[in-house]
């Protein structure tokens, strides 16, 4: 039987007080989801090849609803337990302007970890103080002038707080700065600043006993874990580290990102730990905040990249070949690479869903098999599934996947390497016209970048 041909003819502000930014307003009334949502119903193969004669494969579906619906979700169940809290937007897991200013709009922070992010921020409409910096290299000049413009900076390292001691020297008023703390589950992370080690932390109240920098936070973050245990954890860390330097009551906490959100079963089913809800995360942050504090909190700060952001785009993209070996091996080769779906290149295996197949395709192949996806490139590394289980006709050329929660990393890791950039369009409605949040690449666009001048 002759495959089904995947390529189709044509194929191609608001001002902070004085004391610090003024605490975000929150999401407008959406409704009440306190659930999380249904699984997206997503494109079916017709809609996928359509859309693939216009725009080319593989195509990203962007569902800016879910999107919204996971920022209302996390604010409200954050409201029931804390009495001030702020969720910040991380711009590295997701750069899609159409998904950035959707969380503008919904009162998050732009949580940023570099200069060019931070302008790239001020481009999006945000003004200083709705501006968290963040990261392990920033120059003095970038500190001073994000500082001057009301937004907070979270030191990574002596070095930078001595940069910061010395502008605030030259200042009227001391400087007002967070701490990043080294914290890590296995062993000490190599950000932020230790200080459980003597010399250290004395070094850091030597600078602050200057009277030139006020430390108003602490923030941590650490991979590994994603337990609501966890962050209580990274709570309980970052204020006992206040108090080691002279701090009780900080204006602010802010315990990074690494949250779970919506996860397919086939993912949740890799993980080392249970799947946690929003509400299991706000109440776990909530008793710990107050254990610690009691009635007189300080702010919360979130930065749930993943959490908010994996469970919002889909690829879609077609399988061109399969070979099948004579020692039972599978592997099928799929307009895609590991950049357009794992560019972290974890051991968690996608979740794929394969499209329903064209009537004019035969039946009677059916049988168990597993799958090992290989991507587009021509590099050994590029795997896109180990070991997709199969039941039911076989997979063959032709056929299209479906790979799901791909919104985290994918769109801001993804090179220009060999193939081009996917497209990302925002879930379009049958009969209605794509809205392109991101177009294909092209060869222009690899020229621009690579010195080619017009």
């Amino acid at each position: 039987m002759r495959a089904v041909d995947p390529y189709p003819v044509g194929a191609a502000t608001r001002p902070g007080p004085e004391n610090g930014p003024e605490r975000p307003a929150g999401p407008v009334d959406v409704g009440s989801p306190t659930a999380p949502p249904a699984a997206a119903a997503g494109l079916d193969r017709a809609d996928a090849v359509r859309l693939a004669a216009e725009y080319g494969w593989p195509i990203y579906v962007a569902d800016v609803g879910r999107l919204r619906s996971n920022i209302v979700r996390m604010y409200r169940e954050f409201s029931r337990t804390l009495r001030d809290f702020e969720i910040g937007y991380s711009f590295k897991t997701n750069y899609l302007a159409r998904f950035i200013q959707v969380a503008r709009e919904l009162g998050l922070t732009a949580e940023v970890v570099s200069e060019l992010e931070f302008d790239y921020a001020r481009d999006l409409g945000f003004s200083g103080t709705q501006i968290l910096v963040n990261g392990p290299v920033k120059s003095g000049i970038f500190m001073q002038r994000a500082l001057e413009q009301g937004a907070r900076v979270n030191i990574d390292s002596v070095d930078e707080l001595i940069t910061l001691d010395e502008l605030g020297r030259a200042g009227r008023s001391p400087v007002d700065v967070g701490l990043r703390v080294s914290y890590g589950f296995h062993g000490r992370s190599r950000f932020g600043i230790d200080l459980e080690d003597p010399d250290i932390c004395r070094a850091v109240r030597q600078v602050l006993d200057a009277g030139h920098i006020r430390v108003a936070g602490a923030h941590v973050h650490t991979p590994g874990r994603r337990s609501p245990a966890s962050f209580q954890l990274r709570l309980r860390c970052v204020a006992a580290a206040m108090e080691r330097v002279g701090i009780v009551r900080p204006d602010y906490l802010d315990v990074g990102g690494g949250f779970m959100g919506t996860i397919p079963t086939d993912l949740a089913q890799q993980l080392a730990e249970p799947q946690a809800s929003y509400q299991e995360y706000a109440e776990a942050l909530g008793e710990t905040m107050s254990g610690l504090f009691g009635e007189d909190q300080p702010r919360l700060i979130v930065e749930p990249g993943t959490g908010l952001l994996a469970d919002t785009m889909t690829l879609y993209a077609p399988v061109t070949s399969v070979k099948r070996s004579a020692a039972g091996s599978t592997v099928a080769i799929v307009d895609a690479s590991l950049h357009d779906i794992k560019p972290l290149r974890g051991t968690i295996d996608p979740s794929v869903r394969v499209l329903g197949r064209d009537a004019t395709r035969g039946g009677t192949d059916l049988r168990t098999e597993s799958v090992q996806l290989a991507g587009n490139t021509c590099m050994e590394i590029d795997v896109l599934h180990t070991g997709l289980e199969t039941t039911g006709e076989r997979i063959a050329a032709g056929d299209v996947l479906e790979f799901r929660n791909v919104g985290a990393y994918t769109v801001s890791l993804r090179p220009s390497f060999i193939a081009p950039t996917p497209a990302v369009l925002e879930s379009p409605r049958r009969d209605e016209p794509a809205r392109v949040l991101r177009p294909r690449g092209t060869s222009v666009d690899l020229g621009r970048a690579y010195g080619l001048r017009p």
